[in-house]
């Protein structure tokens, strides 16, 4: 999910106040950000930059997340393969990448 940081507030209490009605559990890589990425705007409010800091948090696809209606137009789980990956954001591939390297030796344990 994205979203703006309030001036003065912490990344982490940003994140864990976005639109997807859960507590989110940093327990997948911690409370520091997994990713970070700098985009300079377009369309309607071009020309300034984004800097998005990307957090990974346990979900289950198995569970309903009550999503504003207001920020999102529906919402659905996809596998981490990139080539099946929507097109939502052409760095969402280098995330998975960068998450299958704190993932996979956790699966060896």
């Amino acid at each position: 999910m994205g979203g703006h940081i309030e001036p003065h507030e912490h990344p982490v209490d940003a994140a864990r106040r976005e639109e997807l009605g859960i507590e989110p559990h940093f327990d997948v890589a911690g409370e520091q950000p997994l990713f970070l990425t700098r985009t300079v705007t377009v369309g309607q409010t071009a020309g300034h930059v984004d800097v998005s800091l990307w957090f990974a948090i346990r979900g289950h696809r198995d569970r309903a997340y009550p999503l504003d209606p207001s920020e999102f137009d529906g919402g659905r789980w996809w596998d981490l393969d990139p080539s099946g990956l929507p097109a939502t954001d052409p760095r969402l591939p280098r995330f998975i990448a960068k998450l299958d390297t704190v993932l996979k030796p956790q699966a060896r344990r």
